[in-house]
């Protein structure tokens, strides 16, 4: 489970239907004005960026206004806009068995 998108059901859709998403608003929570990202091990599964980064790493950032910096990465100050990240649908048991 992922807390900005569920699980969530859509009554009537069916394996290949194409949704479409609005969404209407995107804000970091009240009280916690950071970000981050971060990169898993080979050993944990790794990612795309694998080859580039084969170790765990993480990064906090503090959004401040439009800009944002991070404890992590001295000397790093840029303009960023807040997202939720990926978005995406699971594929029909069939396929997702393969």
């Amino acid at each position: 489970m992922h807390f900005l998108s569920g699980p969530i059901g859509v009554k009537g859709a069916e394996p290949g239907d194409l949704l479409v998403v609005d969404l209407l608003d995107v804000r970091s929570a009240q009280g916690e004005p950071v970000g981050f990202n971060g990169f898993f091990s080979k050993q944990n599964g790794g990612g795309f960026l694998t080859d580039h980064f084969p170790l765990a790493q993480k990064s906090i950032w503090d959004i401040k206004g439009l800009y944002t910096s991070s404890r992590h990465i001295p000397g790093v100050n840029f303009a960023g806009l807040i997202h939720p990240g990926l978005i995406g649908c699971l594929p029909d048991p069939k396929m997702l068995a393969t």
